[in-house]
C-alpha cells in the first residue's frame, strides 16, 4: 500500500458528465489497484511509461473538484487496497454486467 501525489497528464470529457483524467502514476500503474479517497475503476494502465487513466461520472462535489482540476496539478492517491484475485487458466471467457456511474473497464480491456 502507499499513498503518493502524482501529476494530471490529461483531462477531456468522453460523454456527458463523463471525465477521462489520465495521470503519471507509475507506482500505481505497476500495482492498477489506485484510489482517490474514493474507490475509482482504472481504466487502463501502462506499466512501462508508469501511467493510469480513470474514467469517472461527475455526480457531486468531489468528483466536480476532481473534474475541475486541469493537468500539471497534483493529486494524491492511496492503494492497492482490497485483495484482487486470479481466473483460473482454463477460462478464455469472461462475461460480466456492470451498473454504477464509476465502474470503468478492467485494465486492458
Amino acid at each position: 500500500m502507499f499513498h503518493t501525489a502524482v501529476r494530471i497528464l490529461e483531462h477531456k470529457g468522453v460523454a456527458p458528465g463523463y471525465v477521462r483524467m489520465g495521470l503519471d502514476a507509475p507506482e500505481v500503474a505497476r500495482t492498477i489497484a489506485p484510489l482517490l479517497c474514493r474507490p475509482f475503476s482504472v481504466a487502463a494502465a501502462d506499466p512501462a511509461d508508469g501511467t493510469i487513466d480513470l474514467i469517472f461520472r461527475t455526480v457531486g462535489r468531489g468528483t466536480a473538484l476532481l473534474a475541475a482540476m486541469e493537468p500539471g496539478q497534483r493529486l494524491e492517491l492511496t492503494g492497492p487496497l482490497g485483495h484482487g484475485f486470479d481466473l483460473p487458466p482454463r477460462r478464455r471467457t469472461v462475461r460480466g454486467v456492470h451498473r454504477g456511474p464509476n465502474g470503468g473497464p478492467a485494465p486492458g480491456h
